[in-house]
């Protein structure tokens, strides 16, 4: 019996040895890159050569029963395939870590807006976090990191996150941001995503077949996510979706799991720390509202107008309000532009959002403040409310712009809506839209007048709105 167990002890020994050496392997991955973990694999190689060896040597000096030899030979096989398919995924990675060829590509930093923003852009390699700690030191005005990196090193990434807390750096995508720099977005104070940004999230490829290790991996990469600030419904997404394929997370997503902020109002954005910022900067901040980027799309040049406006406004000071509202204005200004031209749906729709904004409010100069395009009162309006303009608005910058001019209102026109409304209605709808603030009605009058203009028969209504708007 003793010298059974003898036997046996070997080969115990090493599928214990195998398991922890697996465990090694994936604890090296999540944590060192896949460097470690194809260490760990090679070390698991060698025990499996080993094996091999000893196995060979005992049939031939001492034959074991067929059934032992069976179970052996199935042992040892299993524990090779093991070693050698949960390496073979991450032995391309590991040999670009180790060695990089000269023509191979290297991470590139520009330095943008007077040291004030650092791109960082291509592969993360080892070393590459040593070089950019001293790169950083030597940047005192910086406030922000631009990311376009494919995936790189572990430790680098963590690094750089590291430093990023520290300083309290911004971080914001400019370009698509692979698998660990992840780590490093997340650690912004604030985020921001560009139009062209992309965050590809990627679950782990264990170096492994066995199913514990396989799940340890998972729970410890969520883990390790959760704490870097990813929500958890998107680490659950991520563990669920298949391995090592890159998963791509837009804006809109990021901004529904509050990765990045949302702003109070949908045509809000978050501004540049001051003092010190350049319109550019302004500029990328709308750039990353879908919103501007309508209007921007619609009015080409709005976006730069809207920058230099918000940075007159904010006149170098830390109060973002004052810019927010100039911008805001800005964009009342080109919806007023749109309505000049558009056709009767959306004019009609535009109508049906005002009668509810007039609704909102309770005061009549509130009101004829309203009707006259003012921002700050939009600004106080209910979030609700506010969603629908932006949402009309986006719609109304996607009608394609008339060619001809729009006709003058006529005298003859002028009579028929005369007959139809009242002259005292009449009256009303001119003030509604084209006339001083001080002349327009009020709340409950201006409401009245609307609830007529939408109860008129198809003719007269296209008649009413071309009075108000032409």
């Amino acid at each position: 019996m003793k010298q059974a167990l003898r036997g046996w002890l070997p080969w115990a020994l090493l599928i214990v040895g195998g398991l922890s050496v697996d465990g090694l392997a994936c604890w090296g991955l999540l944590h060192g890159g896949a460097v470690p973990a194809l260490l760990w694999m090679l070390l698991h190689a060698l025990l499996l050569l080993g094996a091999w060896v000893w196995l060979l040597l005992q049939l031939r000096q001492a034959p074991l029963l067929r059934w032992q030899s069976g179970l052996a030979l199935l042992v040892a096989l299993a524990l090779t395939a093991n070693a050698f398919l949960g390496a073979k995924p991450h032995l391309g990675t590991a040999l670009g870590q180790i060695h990089t060829p000269a023509a191979s590509p290297l991470l590139r930093v520009e330095r943008l807006d007077n040291g004030r923003t650092l791109r960082l852009d291509g592969p993360l390699q080892s070393g590459d976090a040593e070089r950019l700690l001293a790169r950083l030191a030597a940047e005192p005005a910086l406030v922000r990191l631009d990311l376009a990196l494919q995936g790189g090193a572990t430790p680098e990434a963590r690094q750089l996150a590291a430093l990023v807390v520290q300083r309290k750096l911004q971080t914001r995508l400019v370009g698509r941001c692979e698998r660990d720099c992840a780590l490093i977005f997340l650690a912004g104070r604030q985020r921001q995503v560009l139009p062209q940004g992309l965050l590809a999230l990627q679950r782990l490829d264990a170096p492994s077949l066995n199913p514990l290790w396989v799940h340890w991996l998972r729970m410890a990469q969520r883990r390790l996510y959760l704490e870097a600030g990813l929500p958890a419904l998107l680490a659950t997404k991520l563990m669920l979706s298949p391995a090592p394929f890159l998963r791509d997370t837009a804006a809109r997503e990021l901004q529904l799991t509050q990765v990045i902020g949302q702003a109070r109002l949908p045509l809000d954005v978050a501004l540049p720390p001051e003092p010190g910022a350049s319109s550019r900067e302004y500029q990328q901040a709308l750039s990353s509202n879908a919103y501007w980027l309508a209007l921007e799309r619609r009015f080409p040049g709005m976006k730069a107008l809207a920058a230099e406006r918000m940075l007159s406004a904010r006149g170098g000071q830390a109060a973002e309000e004052p810019a927010l509202q100039a911008a805001h204005a800005l964009a009342v200004a080109a919806m007023q532009q749109m309505l000049a031209k558009l056709g009767p749906e959306l004019r009609l729709m535009y109508l049906q959002l005002l009668d509810a904004q007039l609704a909102a409010l309770t005061v009549d100069s509130d009101c004829q403040a309203l009707l006259a395009g003012d921002a700050a009162v939009r600004r106080r309006l209910p979030p609700e409310l506010s969603q629908r303009e932006a949402d009309w608005l986006d719609t109304a910058a996607l009608e394609p712009v008339p060619e001809q001019a729009a006709r003058r209102f006529s005298s003859l026109e002028a009579e028929v809506l005369r007959r139809a409304v009242g002259l005292s209605q009449l009256q009303n709808l001119a003030r509604l839209w084209g006339a001083d603030a001080g002349g327009r009605p009020g709340c409950a009058s201006a409401r009245r007048s609307l609830a007529q203009l939408q109860a008129l028969p198809g003719p007269q209504r296209l008649l009413a709105l071309r009075r108000v708007f032409d």
